[in-house]
């Protein structure tokens, strides 16, 4: 059931499917067991393990849903079991995600009738609340898990990464969140040839973008997300990734470049027009600026800002992952990135 719910995540996050997932009728599956046990390294131990812990957990994971959406305990649950391990936190962060889709896909939908959004501002608003604060739970919720688990056993290649990964689904979710919408670049990998995706781009760039601060909100967000190559070296990150980071950053990173390089090529056709960007938009355009001054390869941004940004990201796809999805990716990112270049001239 956990790998049906990844799966579920991963293709709403890739395609904008509508999760099969569903937390009435598949919620009662229950939190993982214990970390002792999935740690134990022969049966003798996992046995002993399962004596003092037990072979299972109470906690069903539409429980550990509701304590994030708002606190709501069961008082049937010893305290113990809310203490989650790197893997229980990513299992409830991947369920939390498939919410958010269900509720911004319903909000979106009802957003559009102009009878409704009149009626239920106020619902609407207190859902989209709701969701930020579930996020923000969820960070908290992995914080905790890396401190008690330096605490508890030794952090190695395996925690560290589920929580990391945990991270770049949640900057998918409130992403989401901010833009109230699915984004329709993800068709652009249904594509089958070049035409085909020719058009989806095209189709990709003639939609509108409402520039609002809510917008800003989840662009700041995406950009933390491109951020982290820069970060950490970019050369280490070609080197290693492929065999540290798990497939959800590859997904998550396709939906933060698309969101981000839009909102920069949309800032950058209102310079050109003459208009003053605010003070958050430039700040947002110069921490652009400054994480291409920092990759030696790039040294020409003069004709678009949002074209270099995503030659650069393209980069990665090609030489970091291992997936096969990952090289259509940077092949419709150099596409796209003509788009830009063409409309800046």
């Amino acid at each position: 059931m956990y790998g049906y719910i990844y799966l579920c995540n991963l293709l709403s996050m890739l395609y904008g499917f509508a999760s099969g997932f569903s937390m009435l009728t598949d919620g009662n599956v229950e939190m993982p067991c214990h970390h002792s046990l999935w740690d134990s390294l022969n049966a003798d131990t996992w046995q002993e393990n399962a004596k003092v812990h037990g072979l299972g957990s109470p906690l069903r994971l539409k429980d550990a849903v509701s304590r994030l959406l708002d606190v709501t305990l069961s008082h049937d649950v010893p305290e113990e079991y809310w203490e989650w391990d790197p893997y229980s936190c990513c299992v409830a962060v991947n369920a939390v995600s498939i919410y958010v889709s269900h509720m911004t896909q319903g909000l979106y939908l009802l957003g559009e009738s102009s009878n409704y959004a009149e009626t239920n501002q106020f619902q609407g608003s207190d859902i989209t609340t709701q969701m930020e604060t579930a996020i923000s739970k969820c960070l908290l919720l992995i914080k905790d898990a890396r401190n008690r688990a330096d605490e508890a056993y030794a952090w190695d290649d395996t925690e560290g990464p589920l929580l990391f990964n945990s991270l770049a689904m949640l900057r998918v979710s409130y992403c989401r969140i901010m833009t109230r919408a699915e984004s329709a670049s993800r068709g652009m990998l249904f594509r089958m040839n070049e035409n085909e995706t020719e058009q989806s781009i095209l189709q990709f760039l003639s939609e509108p973008m409402e520039l609002t601060r809510y917008l800003n909100r989840a662009v700041s967000v995406a950009l933390e997300g491109v951020l982290i190559p820069t970060r950490i070296g970019k050369g280490l990150v070609r080197k290693t990734s492929a065999f540290t980071w798990a497939v959800e950053h590859a997904f998550a990173g396709w939906d933060s470049i698309l969101l981000l390089t839009k909102w920069v090529h949309a800032k950058e056709r209102l310079q050109r027009r003459g208009i003053t960007l605010d003070e958050a938009d430039k700040q947002i355009m110069q921490r652009v600026r400054d994480m291409l001054a920092e990759d030696i390869e790039t040294n020409d941004v003069e004709t678009s800002l949002a074209a270099t940004l995503t030659r650069s990201w393209a980069d990665f796809y090609d030489d970091t992952w291992i997936w096969g999805v990952t090289p259509k990716m940077g092949r419709i990112l150099r596409q796209l990135a003509k788009h830009y270049e063409n409309k800046a001239q």
